[in-house]
C-alpha cells in the first residue's frame, strides 16, 4: 500500500469515527441531536414545550443563577477525553422552566468521548434565573456551547 492510498483510509477511518459520535457512549444523529433521558413524562413534555415563548419576544433570556462562571464549578474532564487528548465543543438546547430547572435537554453538537454526558450533567445541576417577558417569568428555550479544552 503506498501513502496516498494509506493517507485516504486514514481520512475515511476518521471521517466514520466522527461522523458516529467520537466516541460517545450515546447515540446522536445531526437531525435529532442526542437526547439525554428525561424526568418528565411524554405528556408534561410536551405540556413545558407548548409553554415556551418565542425568544424575539423576551425581555430578557434565562440566566445562570450566579453568573456563567457558575456553571463550570465542579466540571469534570471525562477520562475518555483526556486519554483520547481529546477536546471539543458541546452546544446543548434545552428550556428553562418556571422555576429554573433545565428540561428537554438536547445535545445538538456533539463532542463524544464522555464529553456530552458531563454537559448535560452539569446544565441539570444549575439553577437558572427563568426568561422574563412583561416582567413575568415566562418558560424559554435556551442554547449553551461549551467547550473542552486539555488542561
Amino acid at each position: 500500500m503506498d501513502i496516498i492510498q494509506l493517507r485516504k483510509l486514514l481520512l475515511f477511518i476518521i471521517t466514520i469515527f466522527l461522523a458516529t459520535g467520537c466516541g460517545s457512549s450515546k447515540e446522536f444523529n445531526t437531525v435529532n441531536g442526542f437526547m439525554p433521558e428525561s424526568e418528565l413524562s411524554a405528556e408534561e413534555l410536551d405540556q413545558l414545550r407548548e409553554q415556551v415563548v418565542d425568544h424575539n419576544d423576551l425581555d430578557e433570556m434565562p440566566q445562570v443563577a450566579g453568573g456563567m462562571s457558575s456553571i463550570f464549578i465542579g466540571m469534570r474532564y471525562p477520562d475518555d477525553a483526556r486519554r483520547a487528548g481529546a477536546g471539543g465543543r458541546v452546544v446543548v438546547d434545552f428550556i428553562v422552566d418556571l422555576d429554573g430547572n433545565a428540561r428537554d435537554l438536547i445535545v445538538s453538537e456533539s463532542a463524544g468521548y464522555g464529553m456530552d454526558e458531563e454537559v448535560i450533567r452539569l446544565v441539570r445541576s444549575a439553577t437558572f434565573i427563568p426568561a422574563r417577558q412583561n416582567a413575568e417569568a415566562v418558560v424559554a428555550r435556551q442554547t449553551l456551547p461549551i467547550t473542552f479544552n486539555l488542561p
